[in-house]
C-alpha cells in the first residue's frame, strides 16, 4: 500500500450513497450548491416591522436545480439549520416566476444567469420570499439528517476500528501512545466542563 493509498484508506469517506437519499432531491432535483452562510435572523414583529437586533445563526444554503443546470426549469433555494431543526424555509422559480422577480426588482441578469450569480445577488440585491416548507417535509428532512449523521458516524466510527488494527499490526507500541493521548485529552475536556459549569453555577 503505498502513500497516497494510505491516505486514501485514513481519510477518504464516500457518502454519495447517503446523499442520493436526500428528500431536497425529489422529483428529479439535483444539488448545485451546499454552503453554511452565517445569518442575521430578525422576527418580524406584531406591525410588520423586523426586529433591530437579531440573532446571529449558521444556516445552510443549498440550490438545487431541476434539469440540466446551465439550462434548468426550476431552480430551488432550500435553507435549513442544524440549531433549529425546525427551520426549513424553500422558494422555488421557474423563468415565469424570475421574469417577475426581475421586473419587480430591477434585475440585470437573465434567467440562464440567476444560478450563478445568486450568491452575489442574494447578498447585495436581491429579495427572496422563501416560506416554511409543510409539516411532512420538515419531518422527511429531520428523518433524513438524523439518519444521515447515524449513518456516516457508524462509517466513520468502522474506519477507526480498521485503523486501529492496521496500527496495531504495525507497530502496537505507536496504538498504545495514541490511545494514552486521546484519554488524556478527554479528561482534560471533561475537566474544563467542569470548570465552566461550576463557574456558571456561581
Amino acid at each position: 500500500m503505498n502513500k497516497n493509498e494510505v491516505n486514501n484508506f485514513l481519510c477518504q469517506f464516500d457518502f454519495s450513497a447517503l446523499e442520493e437519499l436526500d428528500p431536497s432531491l425529489a422529483d428529479g432535483y439535483t444539488a448545485c450548491y451546499r454552503k453554511e452562510v452565517p445569518f442575521e435572523i430578525k422576527v418580524e414583529q406584531a406591525n410588520n416591522v423586523p426586529q433591530e437586533i437579531g440573532s446571529l445563526e449558521v444556516i445552510t444554503v443549498k440550490l438545487l436545480a431541476l434539469g440540466d443546470e446551465s439550462n434548468a426549469k426550476r431552480i430551488k433555494i432550500e435553507l435549513t439549520c442544524e440549531a433549529d431543526l425546525f427551520f426549513h424555509f424553500t422558494q422555488t422559480v421557474d423563468e415565469r416566476s424570475f421574469e417577475a422577480m426581475q421586473a419587480s426588482q430591477k434585475l440585470m441578469i437573465n434567467f440562464s444567469e440567476y444560478l450563478e450569480n445568486v450568491e452575489y445577488k442574494f447578498i447585495e440585491l436581491l429579495v427572496c420570499e422563501l416560506v416554511q416548507s409543510s409539516e411532512e417535509t420538515i419531518k422527511e428532512s429531520i428523518s433524513y439528517r438524523y439518519n444521515a449523521i447515524k449513518s456516516k458516524n457508524s462509517i466513520m466510527y468502522k474506519r477507526l476500528q480498521d485503523i486501529n488494527l492496521l496500527i496495531k499490526s504495525k507497530n502496537p507500541s505507536l496504538l498504545m501512545q495514541l490511545q494514552k493521548t486521546v484519554s488524556k485529552q478527554m479528561e482534560l475536556r471533561k475537566n474544563r466542563h467542569c470548570t465552566r459549569s461550576i463557574y456558571n453555577s456561581s
